[in-house]
């Protein structure tokens, strides 16, 4: 269930956030390009190294992760077809 909760937060709700103050603040279509992209986009993967180095679960960062990664191929579309609603692609 956890796994769930990260992946809707991290894949869809992030971006959506980001998606409303970039529509706030209107920046020119490559910077919103650009912060776009890093709001959508799965976390880094080097977090399992951190974790295991802090003595935590590296398995579990690493469902997390693959989890993510996974729903990228549902995420990703469906939140760049919003972003080209708003912002024109040059």
């Amino acid at each position: 269930m956890e796994i769930i909760k990260f992946v809707i937060t991290k894949n869809f709700i992030f971006p959506l956030v980001f998606l409303g103050i970039l529509l706030l603040i209107k920046p020119p279509f490559h910077i919103a390009l650009i912060i776009f992209l890093q709001s959508a986009v799965p976390p880094i993967t080097a977090i399992p190294i951190v974790t295991k180095r802090l003595e935590g679960n590296s398995s579990v960062t690493n469902q997390f992760i693959v989890s993510s990664y996974l729903m990228l191929l549902l995420s990703i579309p469906v939140m760049f077809s919003l972003f080209a609603r708003f912002f024109n692609v040059i």
